[in-house]
């Protein structure tokens, strides 16, 4: 019986402090440029990026692990511009995930080529951007 109040105590020892750990909250997102070279050739996709914070919340570096090679640059650019919540520790460490997705808009009473944007904020770390593009037209 002793062993089985033993085997609890260390139970609740070693879990406690990883529910406890969660990672920053977002306080401010900024919504990446997707660059009009992007929209030629249909770039779209996830693109996840490295992001070091520091106790204030500011981030201090970003770097994308994967994605279109197009989509990194503006995803970094996105994320440095990005605000956490404040810690006690430094250099904090997350993952945010960029997403692009792709439609075509069928309705040729329109038919020009501005891309139309809408963005979506997922919790934790995921910002959803979704490009309406227009056929283009071969002469």
């Amino acid at each position: 019986m002793s062993k089985f109040y033993l085997l609890l105590g260390l139970l609740c020892l070693v879990t406690t402090p990883i529910a406890a750990q969660k990672g920053p909250k977002v306080v401010k997102y900024e919504n990446p440029n997707y660059p009009n070279y992007a929209t030629a050739v249909w770039a779209r996709g996830n693109v996840v990026v490295d992001v070091q914070i520091d106790a204030q919340g500011n981030v201090i570096s970003t770097a994308a692990e994967s994605g279109h090679g197009f989509l990194k640059k503006p995803s970094e650019d996105a994320a440095c511009r990005w605000k956490f919540s404040k810690s006690d520790t430094n250099a904090r460490q997350v993952k945010l995930i960029f997403v692009y997705i792709i439609k075509e808009n069928k309705d040729f009473k329109n038919n020009y080529r501005k891309a139309t944007f809408k963005y979506k904020f997922k919790k934790p770390y995921t910002l959803e951007t979704e490009i309406t593009v227009y056929p283009r037209i071969d002469i």
